[in-house]
């Protein structure tokens, strides 16, 4: 099977999760001996191929209206591709006002496959205040239900997701399934090397709460530093960590909120680290956090993932996209989304309580095993031969 996976909003290699999903996808399949001709946004100074992968670069720099930029250039990408080569499928990872390869496989002939990674819409106007617009809003809506119909198969990474593209965009039950996220097993366990990163932010004996993602407003953190304050009141030896990167806006924000809060000396923001380094930082740490805020995506929660793989108790938002993974009180802590007392409540009882944290470790890594990206990508296979069937 030859597979031509378009993807131009990603950037590759890059520590974001976007970038880790859809690598771990094209290197699986090619580990399964599936040939993928992947278009994406990539470095110049880097290798054209790698783990067998073949990459086709599109437009990558951060400029005003980028999108524009490699919307059109993947366009090309598609167009040539498809002339030069035989695919069987074509993978596309959606996006607003995207769709090159859904559109131009269909001339074509070529069964597709469709990937939600998030809600658009939702996400769009999080970021835009013109996104939030009803024109554009509308713009939007038209363009997710006319790709969605174009394409023979999509899949969502959520349940909850998948229930917005048939409730909201109007997707066809039969033609949408479930994929979730994964976790590389093999780089995310207990028994990896640390980092050293309790010597290098000279932490003796305090106890480590870890956050690992972008710094963004979707994600919650500016509640978890809201939190931390209660928690630290009531165990002084402390540190938070967040690793992850953020536009330079919102790191001053986090900043300037941590001097507020009078918690500069018990925060450390890492920025972002190499995805391979990130298992070795986790245990090192006792207990990891995910804070997402009111609004739920759809997101399958590479972190989450990864946090439960390293053996961690995990504490999390109590939204539908979560619920989805974990089951309280067995894998992981679910608390009120926003609630600050009641994350600060759930970090110290898993510093407090040992026959809490032992269970959580157990059930975190047994569900662990059910999110490889091995599994999720044999998934993927299978919809790619409901595709070809069809």
């Amino acid at each position: 099977m030859r597979v031509c996976m378009v993807a131009p909003s990603v950037k590759i290699p890059e520590p974001l999760a976007q970038s880790v999903h859809q690598f771990e996808f094209a290197k699986n399949l090619v580990e399964m001996g599936i040939e993928v001709h992947l278009i994406c946004r990539r470095d110049e100074n880097r290798p054209s191929q790698e783990t067998g992968i073949t990459y086709h670069r599109v437009f990558s720099k951060d400029v005003p209206l980028s999108r524009l930029f490699f919307t059109r250039n993947a366009k090309s990408k598609v167009k040539t591709l498809l002339r030069e080569h035989e695919f069987d499928i074509v993978h596309d990872r959606g996006y607003l006002f995207g769709g090159s390869g859904i559109a131009i496989a269909r001339k074509a002939g070529i069964p597709t496959v469709l990937q939600i990674d998030d809600d658009w819409i939702r996400t769009e106007a999080l970021v835009s205040r013109i996104a939030a617009t009803r024109l554009y809003r509308g713009m939007a809506l038209w363009w997710c239900q006319r790709t969605l119909r174009r394409a023979n198969h999509a899949f969502a990474v959520s349940e909850s997701l998948r229930r917005v593209a048939i409730d909201e965009w109007g997707a066809d039950a039969n033609k949408i399934d479930v994929i979730p996220n994964g976790v590389d097993l093999d780089l995310f366990s207990p028994g990896v090397e640390p980092f050293g990163i309790r010597d290098r932010l000279n932490a003796g004996g305090d106890s480590i709460v870890c956050f690992v993602g972008a710094l963004g407003p979707w994600h919650g953190v500016d509640k978890l530093l809201q939190a931390f304050p209660i928690a630290l009141a009531k165990q002084a030896n402390m540190r938070l960590l967040l690793v992850g990167g953020a536009k330079e806006y919102e790191i001053s924000h986090l900043i300037a909120q941590t001097e507020r809060l009078g918690i500069t000396d018990r925060v450390s923001f890492l920025g972002r680290v190499e995805h391979k380094e990130i298992p070795r930082i986790l245990v090192e740490s006792d207990v990891a956090v995910a804070p997402y805020p009111h609004a739920d995506y759809g997101f399958s929660p590479l972190k989450i993932f990864e946090y439960m793989a390293c053996g961690l108790p995990v504490i999390t938002s109590d939204i539908p996209s979560t619920r989805e993974i974990i089951r309280h009180a067995e894998n992981g802590l679910l608390v009120k989304a926003g609630d600050p007392n009641e994350l600060a409540h759930a970090i110290l009882s898993v510093l407090w309580d040992s026959d809490l944290v032992a269970r959580l470790k157990a059930g975190a890594l047994e569900s662990a095993q059910e999110y490889s990206w091995r599994s999720s990508t044999e998934r993927l296979v299978e919809l790619y031969r409901k595709a070809l069937r069809g």
